[in-house]
């Protein structure tokens, strides 16, 4: 299989509008447009050299091949769900019908591959002054491959696998959507000192991230946020405003059929951002923020903690979070959500679409007008 076999992008002109008349704010968009397209040039030539795509291909299809069409499939120790495993071979694997032919991630020219809706979205939000950061959530297998069947363990230097979507990401940001890949920083600090914080950045049973993963991302997208020529620090003051408390605990996660270890206690780290007053989160979603933040369970996950991404942005940028967050609904329903609100995004300064790398890569994906009168 080639990955390079694949069409073009329909239209791979930028996404920016020509008749934006702040040229400040364009030129610092073309600064963080050429630095996402040499980062992900830079993981797709590694991926290359690493040469694992094939081998984490066949590995994946093993495993689902294994004659149990339980929704749970068990490999090195954890524990995941089929369409975890799925999304490699209906993403990355060429189609059973043309196997010389190209991939989903990469096949272009298809009328429902989620890059023209991207594309869509990234242009009509840059048309009214908005800017638009695609943040896609890695998948636990493209960090931590080697608990794949016949995957080794990686060294110090790797820096996450997915050729495919890799690929996909880069041809976004040549076509003008700021694209922020979390996967070699996740990749660079999947392993810590579990005396300190958590040890790995997902859980063993359960597809989302552990605390230290929810802060690595809001960390990473903080800098981001900090790079716009509009950012101004909040308000908001640490011992003032909030303050940041920090505890190991217990956390069960909820119960999951047919995969008993899901209701049992495990070991976690909690960076709580609290209000002084009462104890309570000091994120509560305001409607009013200039920056509103789109996910799905992801974006919900230890957010009744007050341990979540949302809370960590705000102990970073001083600042509360318009958030829309929906369970399994990042690809579709949180766009209806954003729409419905029929406000045409009065007073947003930047959309932030926090999805898990599947659901970027969802065909459903469709253009919701969110300017319409």
């Amino acid at each position: 299989m080639l990955l390079g076999a694949c069409g073009n992008p329909a239209d791979s002109t930028s996404g920016a509008s020509t008749e934006t008349p702040d040229l400040t704010r364009a030129a610092s968009k073309a600064l963080r447009l050429a630095s996402d397209v040499s980062a992900l040039r830079e993981s797709v030539a590694r991926m290359e050299k690493l040469a694992l795509h094939a081998p984490i291909l066949e590995s994946v299809t093993r495993v689902l091949n294994d004659g149990d069409p339980k929704t749970w499939r068990r490999s090195g120790g954890w524990a995941f769900r089929t369409f975890e495993l799925a999304y490699w071979t209906a993403w990355c694997a060429p189609p059973a019908e043309d196997p010389g032919g190209p991939i989903f991630a990469l096949d272009f020219a298809r009328d429902d591959h989620p890059y023209h809706t991207i594309l869509r979205y990234a242009r009509a939000l840059e048309n009214h002054g908005i800017d638009f950061l695609v943040v896609p959530v890695p998948l636990r297998t493209q960090v931590y491959p080697e608990r794949l069947p016949d995957i080794p363990e990686q060294g110090p230097d790797f820096r996450g696998i997915d050729l495919a979507h890799a690929r996909y990401l880069l041809a976004l940001a040549e076509a003008g959507v700021e694209v922020l890949d979390l996967l070699p920083t996740f990749a660079e600090e999947r392993f810590a000192d579990p005396k300190t914080t958590d040890e790995f950045l997902y859980h063993a049973f359960d597809r989302h991230w552990t605390p230290r993963g929810a802060a690595l991302a809001a960390r990473a997208i903080a800098r981001r946020i900090r790079d716009y020529p509009w950012f101004v620090p909040g308000e908001l003051r640490p011992g003032e405003d909030f303050v940041v408390t920090r505890e190991r605990t217990s956390w069960t996660p909820r119960a999951k059929p047919g995969l008993p270890e899901s209701g049992q206690s495990v070991e976690i780290w909690l960076s709580k951002v609290l209000r002084p007053s009462d104890g309570e989160a000091a994120q509560q979603p305001d409607r009013s923020s200039p920056v509103v933040i789109l996910g799905d369970s992801f974006l919900n996950h230890f957010k009744e903690e007050a341990a979540g991404v949302d809370s960590q942005l705000l102990a970073a940028l001083g600042m509360v979070l318009d958030t829309i967050a929906l369970p399994g609904g990042s690809s579709v329903a949180v766009w209806q959500a954003l729409g419905r609100r029929g406000d045409k995004l009065a007073g947003k300064t930047l959309v932030i679409w926090l999805s898990s790398t599947d659901q970027l890569a969802d065909p459903r994906l469709r253009f919701i007008d969110l300017f319409a009168d």
